[in-house]
């Protein structure tokens, strides 16, 4: 099922419901990117090409396809990409054991390595003044924590420890006051859910919760709905407001 929370004013108080609506197909994939992606030109992907993947865009007008890098190896290959707001820079992972972050410009140029992070990090969003990034550590070293990374030198500062919890980590609100991030239930506690935390972790919002799976939760362009795919009420599209 499809679940769209309205978040009206921000992130209003009050107790969310719920009512059923139409679903659209499932194999339409509208969950695999954040929808302020219409506010860019392209889609940034990781071309495969045998076992190596090189970074490449599509342009989403005339379909047309451009590597940004070449030297994909067997261990050493882009995955990860997340554009900047504005489309300027894609933040990407290369590499498998001993991977990088690495930056670069939009049109193949000015790549640099931001983190070494040993293929800890799996980015989410870039924030919309560009200052940062939202990724989750899945690491060995610590438990599942939701990171910000800087965008100019790699400082990682953690947000939220979620333990060994199944974590689904959104985008982050058009205005930048919120991001989301989704928690599957455990089929009897009911400890799952989606919810809108503020990017220091002070704030954090539950927009439904309840024992169901949980899938990526997204914002509207307008950064007035949340979307996300859930199995709640047998698989039929849910909206919940928080008015």
């Amino acid at each position: 099922c499809i679940v769209r929370a309205a978040a009206a004013g921000g992130l209003a108080a009050g107790a969310p419901f719920a009512r059923a609506v139409a679903a659209p197909p499932p194999d339409e994939g509208i969950f695999s990117t954040s929808p302020r992606l219409m506010t860019v030109s392209f889609i940034p992907f990781a071309d495969w090409q045998g076992a190596t993947a090189n970074l490449a865009i599509r342009d989403l007008k005339t379909g047309a396809i451009r590597r940004l890098t070449n030297d994909a190896t067997g261990v050493a290959w882009a995955e990860n990409p997340v554009p900047s707001p504005a489309g300027r820079r894609i933040a990407y992972r290369w590499g498998e054991d001993n991977s990088t972050i690495r930056i670069i410009d939009e049109d193949g140029t000015n790549m640099r390595i931001l983190l070494y992070d040993a293929h800890d990090h799996y980015l989410s969003a870039w924030s919309p003044d560009g200052q940062y990034l939202l990724a989750m550590h899945e690491g060995p070293d610590r438990p599942s924590t939701i990171v910000r990374i800087s965008a100019s030198d790699g400082t990682i500062t953690p947000v939220k420890p979620l333990g060994d919890r199944r974590v689904a980590l959104g985008d982050i609100s058009p205005d930048g006051r919120f991001f989301l991030y989704a928690l599957n239930g455990d089929g009897q506690t009911g400890s799952g859910g989606v919810f809108a935390m503020s990017p220091d972790g002070t704030q954090e919002t539950p927009l439904t919760e309840g024992t169901a799976a949980f899938g990526t939760p997204v914002w509207t362009p307008d950064g007035q709905h949340v979307v996300f795919p859930s199995t709640r009420s047998g698989g039929s599209m849910i909206r919940a407001s928080l008015t």
